[in-house]
């Protein structure tokens, strides 16, 4: 269910995140001590809150729950720790945010999701030129994850580098032409 899950979430056609936390929901039932489980719970709810209009109040509780079953089984599980600097970057905690993004640099640096969400926090700072390079390199990792490519060529969009924008938003859609939006995520 995990690996279902996980697939889903990342190729984002329509109705995809909905039957992604299905399968997150399904492997927290059958093991509630997984820790990925949980961490793959709380994305998904995170980019229905910004992708799908989900009342925020309601998600961040919903991820705030996740995130804590996640973080009290694996502390150290990438994922958890990705989820957890997102959850706390919505809620406004920057500071708890900050140190969840210094624990998972130092533990994961070239872990492609940790780039993802590292460049994400770079663009809600507004400094494109990072966002741009982390990305890349999350891109250069993980070739094949339309929703990384399409974050990347977003990313070039804000910096400015429209040309290359364009050539890495046609390579997300040739990856999976029926990615719901091709738009900027949360991961």
């Amino acid at each position: 269910h995990v690996l279902h899950g996980r697939y889903l979430h990342n190729r984002r056609s329509l109705g995809d995140l909905a039957a992604a936390e299905q399968h997150f929901r399904q492997a927290v039932a059958l093991d509630e001590h997984y820790a990925a489980a949980w961490a793959g719970l709380a994305g998904t709810v995170l980019v229905r809150i910004f992708n799908d209009g989900q009342d925020a109040t309601a998600g961040l509780v919903d991820m705030r729950q996740a995130v804590a079953r996640a973080l009290a089984l694996d502390p150290s599980l990438p994922e958890t720790l990705v989820r957890a600097a997102q959850y706390h970057f919505h809620a406004g905690n920057f500071a708890e945010s900050s140190l969840m993004w210094e624990r998972v640099r130092a533990l994961e640096p070239d872990h492609p999701m940790v780039l993802g969400g590292l460049s994400g926090d770079a663009v809600a700072r507004g400094d494109y030129a990072q966002a741009v390079e982390l990305s890349r390199r999350a891109v250069q990792l993980d070739p094949l994850n339309a929703t990384s490519r399409s974050n990347f060529a977003w990313n070039l969009a804000l910096d400015g580098q429209d040309e290359e924008s364009t050539r890495e938003l046609e390579r997300a859609k040739q990856l999976n032409p029926l990615h719901a939006s091709h738009a900027i995520s949360e991961g």
